[in-house]
């Protein structure tokens, strides 16, 4: 009986062989095949953030947690241990940085803010290492705002050019030929600000008439007697800049009304009119 199955024990041996080439060449196939589809569609990874809130003063601790998922399917990922976590400002330069641990596709940490940061609207930003393979347009956004209440807030070149509001005011409402009319000004900037100016009023040949300087807050007022069938400019001086402001249109016929300060207790009003001038 025994030799009998020593015979038959090659015959098994050839089988098992076979079978065991046959398997391990399925299973190479199925591995090649995997990495193919891995290859051709590599792993996107993303992080989402969540801030305690999105305004904080300076000297407070920002708080958050950070998600590491698949982008396809929003499950946790467990591919990268470390998260980096930047506050950038609006030249897009770090201001402040940190790395966080990550576990089971989560993390959380915080950052101080000093009272050195200026006041202003920041990028909150986290990415993986494994992330900087692609665009940085993956990483995880959003917008913070911080106030110093003790520095302004800041202001670039761009924001400081020619971006001023100017304005005249006739004090009857509107300028008349051949009337002296109070022409009050206000100078303000593109947050609301009043500047400081000096300037003098020009006729179409741009010949002086007269001259002003506002008084506080960018305002001020002057007289000025326009006359009939002429345009008049306004060159002004703000921070060394020279800027061209046209002044109201000067009707031929109107009235123009002065209220002045008599005693303290009354006001004063006159009224003139260049209707029955021929």
């Amino acid at each position: 009986m025994l030799h009998k199955n020593l015979h038959r024990f090659p015959f098994l041996l050839i089988i098992s062989i076979v079978s065991f080439n046959a398997f391990a060449q399925q299973q190479t196939a199925i591995s090649l095949n995997d990495f193919n589809v891995l290859k051709d569609q590599p792993l996107q990874e993303k992080i989402f953030a969540h801030t305690d809130k999105d305004f904080y003063l300076a000297g407070e601790i920002l708080w958050f947690k950070l998600y590491d998922v698949s982008a396809d399917s929003l499950k946790p990922l467990n591919l990268s241990k470390i998260a980096y976590v930047e506050i950038l400002n609006t030249q897009q330069k770090p201001v402040l940085q940190a790395t966080i641990a990550l576990n089971n596709g989560s993390g959380n940490g915080s950052l101080y803010l000093p009272s050195s940061v200026t006041s202003g609207n920041y990028i909150f930003r986290a990415y993986t290492n494994w992330m900087k393979n692609f665009n940085a347009d993956k990483y995880f956004q959003k917008t913070i705002t911080i106030v110093n209440t003790l520095t302004p807030i800041t202001k670039t070149a761009e924001e400081d050019s020619d971006n001023y509001e100017i304005n005249f005011f006739p004090e009857g409402g509107n300028l008349v030929a051949n009337l002296e009319s109070k022409l009050g000004f206000k100078v303000i900037d593109k947050y609301g600000n009043g500047v400081n100016c000096k300037g003098k009023i020009v006729d179409e040949n741009n010949q002086p008439i007269t001259s002003f300087s506002s008084l506080k807050f960018g305002m001020g007022s002057f007289y000025f007697m326009p006359e009939n069938n002429h345009t008049y400019n306004a060159i002004i001086n703000i921070n060394n800049k020279t800027i061209t402001k046209q002044l109201p249109a000067v009707n031929s016929k109107g009235y123009v009304m002065h209220v002045s300060n008599a005693d303290g207790k009354q006001v004063t009003v006159s009224v003139q009119s260049n209707t029955n001038q021929q």
